[in-house]
């Protein structure tokens, strides 16, 4: 196994057939398997030594070490995962911990909710676009773990629901599917702008060939529409102002036909001999994505003004 292995990945070295788009695979893969032979022997050797040489010296005693010691990590992981459990369930919306609700309270909570994280996604989605062109690593992982924050925090909403409802008053339970509504629309959200960084932070990190200039360009023009869409819709949920929802429709519609013109652009440079596939792929993943989190961001919308309207905070809009 070790020499088939070695040969055809010398063989393919010497052939040129290392190119930047497969060479952190094949270089990844050689020292993974050169590197796991020997530590695994190595380590195997050296821990049965230790211990065979700790049991022949302590007899008994030694095992009863052992075994205690088996025990107490065993224990101790189980009251860590335990922990982690309550901290999650006990991390709910702010909303909750009061005794009695009403639709304003349900309002109120959402509107910061959902402010809040349009202005999140605008910081992720900027860092993410720069971190692509800079091919800056730590950008992309600083971006990434904002995107964890901001998903867990839109299942811990969505988690918490159950509590919300119960404290409702009688006046204000049929409004709550407007507020869950909201929650499975920001959870869609989220799931779309870890679809963005998750495959960037991945194709940085295993230094495939960068997006050239003209996808960068349009990535770019891409990541400003989208900076002001989500400043308008921002600005809408802050200051109850939904007659500016057909201002924000009409920034959708013009921002969805850009990302058609995008995609049927770099459709036909797929046809061109040099084109690389894995810059590709991830061109249309962040076009795809992005146009899922407008659609999402826009229900999202759609969804707080209703509930809006049932608080009375707005007039809706003939």
């Amino acid at each position: 196994t070790y020499v088939t292995f070695m040969v055809a990945m010398g063989t393919s070295l010497s052939d040129r057939a290392w190119g930047r788009e497969s060479a952190v695979f094949r270089i990844t893969g050689v020292l993974a398997v050169i590197l796991g032979w020997f530590f695994t022997a190595f380590a195997a050797f050296t821990v049965t030594f230790i211990v065979a040489y700790i049991i022949s010296w302590g007899g008994f005693y030694a095992i009863f070490a052992f075994v205690a010691i088996g025990i107490y990590m065993i224990t101790k992981s189980h009251i860590i995962s335990k922990k982690e459990q309550a901290d999650e369930i006990s991390n709910i919306s702010a909303v909750s911990l009061k005794e009695h609700l009403g639709i304003d309270d349900l309002y109120e909570t959402n509107k910061q909710t959902i402010s809040q994280s349009f202005s999140i996604v605008r910081d992720i989605l900027e860092d993410t676009i720069q971190g692509i062109n800079t091919e800056n690593l730590k950008m992309l992982k600083s971006a990434r773990k904002k995107v964890k924050a901001f998903n867990l925090r839109a299942k811990e909403l969505k988690d918490g629901i159950q509590i919300v409802v119960r404290k409702l008053d009688e006046e204000s339970v049929n409004s709550a599917h407007y507020y869950a509504q909201s929650l499975d629309f920001l959870r869609e959200m989220a799931r779309c702008i870890s679809f963005i960084v998750e495959p960037s932070l991945v194709h940085i990190d295993n230094n495939h060939k960068p997006l050239g200039e003209i996808q960068m360009q349009d990535l770019h023009e891409l990541q400003q529409h989208l900076n002001n869409f989500l400043a308008e819709a921002e600005s809408l949920v802050k200051e109850n102002n939904f007659t500016k929802m057909e201002t924000v429709l009409s920034l959708q519609v013009q921002i969805l036909k850009d990302i058609d013109g995008y995609t049927r652009a770099q459709i036909k440079r797929l046809s061109k001999p040099k084109s690389g596939k894995r810059n590709a792929k991830l061109f249309l993943d962040v076009l795809g994505e992005s146009k899922s989190l407008l659609l999402h961001s826009v229900n999202l919308l759609k969804a707080h003004r209703d509930l809006a309207i049932e608080a009375k905070v707005c007039k809706p809009k003939n």
